[in-house]
């Protein structure tokens, strides 16, 4: 027998809001097999499972933008503060990080590599703090804490880098205590280099490599759920089910059309 969940409200939330449907990709779809063991959900992180933080500073701007018109700017006071040209090293650090945002390749987990490359531990962890400035959401988690109940698998599947997602989840270790192994993006190898045209979602391959690491042999079923709707559409593949996140009274009314009850029934 399954084990009751240890909140309900999940549950409830279907209930009340199973009749709101509008506007959702899962309008007409019912699955033919609800068996948890041929099932794997992945989720999205920002935006589904963590929101940003209420006094989270620089919220929205785009960052690559600003990190290299800062570290050229604090280069040029300190050369005008001690009358010196431009340090070779400084020139170096404003040349790469520019090179690396015009490149098309641009990561938080990027500058933060280059800035401690050079010693600005100061940048570095204020790229930290701007990528990761989120907070759980609750009411989501809830929901994955009872799949996870009901026998069902929850994997990530977001374009956070890799060591920012460790970093991540040692600031919130409970956060992932439903989920199984994920999978991240990888902007910054071992050896600090920079990845040329990491796989990131909405492109294909990010569901092809999810797909190599959880469900080699395509025998399961992955609902996939995301905020963004290009990423929604992006991965959609025969065995996925793409689901657009918008709030998880939605998301649990989506699930319920799809056959997936979460109410536990006992006799």
């Amino acid at each position: 027998m399954l084990k009751k969940p240890k909140s309900l409200l999940p549950a409830l939330l279907c209930t009340l809001f199973v009749a709101n449907l509008a506007n959702t990709d899962t309008r007409g779809q019912k699955l033919t097999n609800t068996n948890p063991d041929d099932i794997i959900f992945a989720w999205d992180i920002h935006h589904v499972l963590a929101k940003p933080l209420k006094n989270r500073i620089l919220n929205n701007l785009e960052y690559s933008k600003l990190i290299a018109l800062y570290a050229k700017a604090a280069g040029s006071w300190v050369a005008q503060l001690f009358n010196k040209k431009e340090s070779t090293e400084n020139q170096k650090l404003v040349d790469e990080a520019i090179k690396m945002r015009n490149s098309g390749d641009a990561s938080g987990e990027g500058f933060y590599h280059i800035f401690k490359k050079y010693g600005h531990d100061d940048l570095a962890q204020m790229v930290l703090n701007i990528s990761n400035g989120y907070e759980p959401i609750a009411e989501t988690l809830e929901l994955v804490a009872q799949l996870k109940a009901l026998g069902y698998t929850n994997r990530t599947a977001s374009n956070i880098g890799d060591n920012f997602y460790t970093k991540f989840s040692e600031k919130y270790p409970k956060m992932f205590k439903d989920f199984d192994e994920g999978a991240t993006v990888t902007f910054v190898e071992n050896d600090g280099t920079i990845v040329k045209n990491p796989i990131k979602k909405p492109d294909p391959q990010f569901a092809e490599k999810f797909e190599q690491m959880f469900n080699p042999d395509h025998s399961k079923t992955v609902i996939f759920i995301d905020d963004k709707m290009k990423n929604v559409e992006g991965l959609k593949r025969d065995n996925w089910v793409t689901l657009q996140f918008k709030d998880v009274e939605q998301l649990c009314a989506d699930l319920q059309e799809l056959g997936i009850s979460l109410i536990n029934k006992h006799k």
